[in-house]
C-alpha cells in the first residue's frame, strides 16, 4: 500500500521554529513521523526572544499568554515538560493607562477614571458595530457623547493608547466592522516564570529526544514544489529537501515581502494570494530598561503607565516618542520598565539606531515619571529584521484568515502560524492552535496515503 518509496521518503518537512513549527514537529514525532525542520536563522524560536537584562530575564518578543486556564493546551504542555507558568498579577498587566501621565503630570484618579471608562465604552461600541466607517470616527462619536471640554480633549489622546496593541494606528482601522469581532480562549493572562524561551526550548528538546526530528539551520526556503505526486521538493539558498507533505508556519510578513518570498509550483490559490497580499501586519516593539531599584514606586503604586504626548514634532527620536502615546508596563520582581511602541513611532524611528532610540526612550521615562537614567537598556528589531518583517498579523477578516489557514486540495502543503487561525491570529494561542491543528491534518493524510494503493498517477 503507498508508494514503493515511502518506506525511505521524510513524513513532513515544517519550515520555521517558531511556536507553530516546535509545537507541530515535537506532535509528529511523539506520534512516530519523520520530520525534517528548516530555519532560515541560526537559532530555534521563530519570534520569541528572552534576554538577559541585568539579572532578570525579559520577553523581547512575545510576552504574554492570553486566555490562560488549565484547558489552555499550553497549560497541559507546561506540565508536561516542567516549565513554570504563573498567573500575571494586576502589576504585570499589558491594561495600558494604570497611571495616565499627562503634560503637567499624573491625572487625578477621578479624572482618570472618567477617561477610561469612556474609551472602554466608546471600544465596545466600535466591537459592536457592523458599519464600515472608521474606527476613529466611531470612537470620536462616543467619546464626545459622554465628555466635554478639556476632559474631553485629554481623552482623544488618550485613544493613542490602543495602537500598540492594535499595531497599527487607529485613523488605518477604515472599516470598524473588522475591528473585534474575534473570539479568543477564555481565561486570564500568564507569563512564562522564565521568559518564552525557555517553554520553546523545552519543546525542543523534547522533540528531538525522539530521534525523529532533523533541523536545517540558516537554510532560507526559495521554492516549494509538489508536481511530483510522490513527494513534494523544497529548495533552498544551500540545498534541497523532500517530504511526503510540507507545513509552510514562516510569518505572514515573510510572505508579502519580495525578498522573502517563497516561489510555489503550482502556484496557490488565488484566493491565498489576496490574503497573503491584503491582511495587515502589525508593528510592535518594545525598548526595555532596567534599574538599580523601583524609584518610580515613590510615587506610583501601579502595574503600568499610558505617557501622554506632549510634542507634534518629529526632528529627533526623543520628540518622535514625545509626539506618541507610550504604554509603559512593569515589574513585580524586578525593577524595570518596558515601552510598548506604537507603529507610527516605529516608522518613524527606522533611520535611527538603537542606541539613540535607547537613549532617547530613557531621557523620556526620566523626565515625565520623575526617575533616573537606566543602567542597562535593549530595544527589539522586528521591523528590520528580514525574517520577521514585523509583528503578526492584525485588522483581518475572517474570510482572508480562512483563505490563509486552507491547505491544498491534496493536503500535501498546509499552512500554521498564528495567521491561519480565525479567532486567535496575531497571538501565541494563534501559533499553538495552529500546530496542533496542522498535525492532525498531515497525520490524517499520511494515515490515508499509507493505506490507499499507489495507481501510478
Amino acid at each position: 500500500m503507498g508508494h514503493p518509496s515511502d518506506n525511505i521518503i521524510t513524513d513532513a518537512i515544517v519550515i520555521g521554529s517558531g511556536f507553530a513549527g516546535a509545537i507541530l514537529a515535537r506532535k509528529l514525532a511523539k506520534q512516530g513521523r519523520s520530520v525534517i525542520v528548516i530555519e532560515s536563522r541560526e537559532r530555534l524560536g521563530g519570534r520569541t526572544n528572552t534576554i538577559r537584562l541585568g539579572d532578570h530575564d525579559i520577553d523581547a518578543g512575545c510576552s504574554f499568554i492570553h486566555g490562560y486556564s488549565d484547558s489552555h493546551p499550553l497549560a497541559t504542555l507546561s506540565k508536561e515538560l516542567a516549565v513554570d507558568v504563573q498567573i500575571a498579577g494586576p502589576k504585570e498587566s499589558t491594561d495600558v493607562g494604570s497611571v495616565i501621565i499627562g503634560k503637567r503630570g499624573p491625572l487625578d484618579t477621578g479624572l482618570q477614571k472618567q477617561i477610561q471608562d469612556a474609551l472602554g465604552k466608546a471600544v465596545d461600541t466600535a466591537k459592536a458595530s457592523n458599519e464600515n466607517r472608521p474606527l476613529a470616527d466611531v470612537i470620536d462619536a462616543s467619546l464626545n457623547e459622554t465628555l466635554q471640554g478639556e476632559t474631553l480633549a485629554i481623552a482623544k489622546e488618550y485613544v493613542g493608547s490602543l495602537d500598540a496593541p492594535l499595531g497599527l494606528p487607529v485613523n488605518e482601522i477604515t472599516d470598524v466592522s473588522r475591528f473585534g469581532w474575534e473570539k479568543g480562549l477564555d481565561g486570564v493572562d500568564a507569563v512564562v516564570t522564565r521568559g518564552y524561551s525557555h517553554l520553546m526550548s523545552r519543546i525542543w528538546e523534547d522533540a528531538l529526544a525522539t530521534d525523529k526530528v532533523r533541523i536545517y539551520y540558516d537554510h532560507r526556503v526559495v521554492s516549494l514544489s509538489t508536481k511530483d505526486k510522490v513527494k513534494s521538493i523544497i529548495s533552498t539558498h544551500r540545498g534541497q529537501f523532500e517530504a511526503k507533505v510540507v507545513v509552510c508556519t514562516v510569518p505572514l510578513a515573510t510572505l508579502q515581502n519580495p525578498k522573502t518570498a517563497i516561489e510555489f509550483h503550482p502556484e496557490l490559490s488565488k484566493e491565498k494570494q489576496e490574503a497573503i497580499k491584503s491582511t495587515p501586519v502589525g508593528l510592535l516593539e518594545k525598548l526595555i530598561y532596567t534599574y538599580d531599584d523601583y524609584w518610580w514606586r515613590s510615587s506610583y503604586k501601579t502595574g503600568g503607565f499610558a505617557i501622554l504626548p506632549t510634542k507634534k514634532s518629529f526632528t529627533s527620536a526623543k520628540e518622535i516618542l514625545e509626539s506618541h502615546v507610550l504604554n509603559v508596563q512593569t515589574f513585580p520582581n524586578h525593577p524595570s520598565l518596558l515601552i510598548f511602541l506604537p507603529a507610527g513611532a516605529i516608522r518613524l524611528l527606522k533611520c535611527y539606531s538603537r542606541q539613540e532610540v535607547e537613549e532617547a526612550g530613557a531621557e523620556v521615562l526620566a523626565e515625565r515619571l520623575g526617575g533616573v537614567k537606566a543602567r542597562k537598556a535593549y530595544s527589539t528589531s522586528w521591523l528590520k529584521e528580514q525574517d520577521t518583517n514585523g509583528a503578526t498579523s492584525t485588522y483581518a477578516s475572517p474570510e482572508h484568515l480562512k483563505a490563509l489557514q486552507q491547505a491544498t486540495d491534496d493536503d500535501r502543503l498546509a499552512f500554521a502560524g498564528e495567521h491561519t487561525e480565525i479567532d486567535n491570529h496575531g497571538s501565541v494561542n494563534g501559533a499553538v492552535l495552529s500546530g496542533l491543528r496542522e498535525a492532525e491534518r498531515v497525520e490524517r493524510y499520511l494515515q490515508k496515503r499509507a493505506s490507499e494503493p499507489w495507481t501510478g498517477h
